[in-house]
């Protein structure tokens, strides 16, 4: 994407090259993520890669930077702060240059806000966007559920282990088509955005060993009830798909805790991303009292 091709109501004005992210860009994208050391949930290749049709995402390195554009369901764009350990003041205004439009730049993390304000002080107003925020939690939490506070998510898993013959399994060669197709299934009855949350998994299974993830099923009587993916992130677990048949009382709250205590030994957080404003996934999460929400902002050029 260069020259004066349109997006929207947006024009490229001069040479910033994007590119489509493809499974031959991983290493750029972690090279980059990597040197940022950020642990929330947009700078990671894998949730890129599965948003990138949803979104329109493409990226461009400019000043040794990484900065990808995206696209909103109403058509607006946005480009992503610059990652990395070039000049990312010099990276912002090539990006005014290259881009005619209301161009905003999120999602931000404080951190990302501070430095934007010191690389280019008074040109930008933030906001903040809650339904973005990633949630936190310790590990020990989400393994032992200990205190007063996790009750309940004890009881839940408690009530699965005691009610049900299941067997947990690590997700391989030999069932990940199985569990893709459980995922799709669970989607298509319960997701507000089902096709479009259905292309992004599937293009995470169409390529599971490529990207480097791992993920687990629970199954009771050889049938999978519950299902989920994730990855380390710079050290901190980020937990990508999780989806339980809520026929089997306690499939979710089992599933997450065995997930976390069999496959992410020595690790310390774990992200399990954002609620997208969505009631019953921000209650579902606020449920397990987040240790940290890594809060995310949006800067509007004054």
């Amino acid at each position: 994407m260069n020259g004066d091709e349109i997006m929207g109501q947006a024009k490229v004005k001069c040479d910033c090259k994007f590119k489509e992210i493809t499974l031959k860009d991983k290493k750029i994208l972690d090279r980059y993520y990597a040197q940022c050391g950020y642990i929330n949930s947009d700078c990671n290749f894998t949730n890129m890669y599965m948003w990138q049709q949803e979104f329109n995402i493409r990226y461009a390195v400019i000043e040794d930077c990484l900065i990808l554009i995206a696209q909103e369901e109403n058509g607006e764009w946005y480009h992503t702060m610059p990652v990395g350990g070039g000049d990312a003041k010099h990276a912002v205004l090539t990006m005014r240059e290259c881009l005619d439009g209301d161009f905003v730049i999120k999602p931000l993390t404080e951190e990302m806000c501070q430095r934007l304000e010191e690389a280019l002080p008074g040109q930008y107003v933030f906001e903040h966007m809650r339904d973005m925020d990633d949630y936190v939690y310790t590990r020990e939490k989400l393994m032992h559920l200990s205190g007063k506070k996790m009750h309940g998510k004890r009881n839940h898993v408690n009530s699965f282990k005691n009610t049900y013959d299941y067997v947990y399994l690590p997700i391989t060669e030999e069932n990940v088509a199985e569990a893709a197709t459980f995922v799709y299934r669970q989607i298509d009855q319960r997701s507000m955005n089902a096709e479009g949350e259905k292309r992004a998994a599937k293009r995470l299974f169409d390529h599971y060993f490529e990207l480097g993830v791992k993920g687990a099923v629970l199954t009771v009587e050889n049938k999978i009830v519950a299902a989920t993916v994730g990855e380390n992130q710079n050290g901190t677990v980020l937990v990508h798909i999780e989806k339980a048949d809520t026929d089997y009382k306690g499939a979710y709250a089992a599933i997450n805790q065995l997930f976390i205590e069999r496959e992410w030994e020595g690790y310390t957080y774990v992200n399990r991303e954002e609620d997208m404003g969505i009631e019953g996934i921000r209650k579902a999460k606020m449920s397990y009292h987040p240790d940290l929400m890594v809060e995310k902002y949006v800067a509007h050029l004054q």
